[in-house]
């Protein structure tokens, strides 16, 4: 409205709509005395500083808790040190990478019963995992007794291996082809016989942590076949029985893009390796990973900069 002496157009992004408060001041001439609409203005906008997007995540991570002379009772002190760390921040998650048990006098020492109290998120296949045999780990993961009296409700966590086929094995009942949340392996006691099938295997899951959602991926070492017993169930090729991580990594990418097609933009690599210089070269073939847990090798990669609990 030029001809009225007001001003023509005050031009703002549609995102400072509901952010911004616009205060114009008439710098030579009150607005009633205003001669024409040239008269110099000054448009004063305060904008509200947006919410903090910044998101704090935790990872408590661990690996080869395969039991030892003295895990019965470090277990329980492992325990508690988890559900005190986890309680100090606010997003917090457990993740291991693997060999979570392994057969001997202490068998059950790490094994689920303890993981399930402690609340792992998620874990890794290791390769000690195998080594009674593939009935083993229906046994210790999967759900037992009958669907109408379960008597164990197996891993309350997925097992994850994006590099393992399990579909020729007794284990593919537990699995799930499927980016499932991580509370989709988590059976309800109470819905009576759905827990019997919930599933334990996948290539990857989705945890949600206080809305926002963070993707992890199994890898197993490609040696397993060959230091294990895991039966029907094959590494995938290529790269089968050697560790070529460039094999490896074309088998992953895959399923780390399935993630991020469902627009998950935490990734975490949980892995198997047994040598850290192989996840540390699986590292630089990949794309879209943000952390690497690396297992198996018990490489103690703490500096002075890292705060010694």
């Amino acid at each position: 409205e030029g001809n009225a002496q007001v001003l023509d157009h005050l031009l703002f992004n549609e995102a400072l709509r509901d952010v911004a408060e616009i205060d114009i001041v008439h710098a030579n001439v009150d607005f009633a005395d205003q001669a024409s609409d040239h008269e110099a203005i000054v448009a004063r906008v305060e904008i509200e500083p947006a919410a903090s997007t910044e998101y704090q995540l935790q990872i408590l991570h661990a690996s080869d808790l395969e039991g030892g002379v003295e895990a019965i009772g470090r277990a329980a002190n492992f325990a508690a040190l988890a559900d005190l760390f986890e309680d100090e921040y606010a997003n917090s998650v457990t993740i291991s990478a693997g060999d979570n048990y392994i057969p001997g006098p202490f068998f059950v020492a790490a094994a689920d019963p303890i993981m399930n109290v402690i609340g792992f998120d998620a874990s890794a296949f290791g390769n000690h995992e195998f080594d009674a045999g593939t009935g083993a780990v229906a046994d210790i993961i999967g759900a037992s007794g009958s669907p109408d009296a379960i008597s164990w409700l197996g891993a309350q966590f997925p097992y994850l291996s994006a590099n393992l086929d399990f579909s020729g094995s007794n284990l593919a009942g537990l699995l799930t082809d499927d980016i499932l949340s991580s509370d989709a392996f988590r059976a309800d006691p109470t819905d009576i016989p759905g827990s019997f099938v919930t599933p334990k295997i996948a290539p990857a899951t989705i945890i949600e942590e206080n809305g926002e959602m963070i993707g992890v991926v199994g890898a197993t070492t490609p040696l397993l076949e060959s230091i294990s017993s895991p039966g029907t169930v094959e590494v995938r090729e290529p790269g089968a029985g050697t560790n070529d991580m460039a094999a490896l990594a074309a088998i992953l990418q895959p399923t780390i893009d399935a993630l991020r097609d469902q627009v998950v933009n935490k990734i975490v690599l949980t892995s198997h390796l047994q040598q850290i210089a192989l996840e540390q070269e699986l590292a630089g073939l990949l794309h879209g990973v943000d952390i690497i847990l690396a297992g198996g090798s018990d490489t103690l990669l703490a500096d002075e900069t890292d705060v010694l609990r």
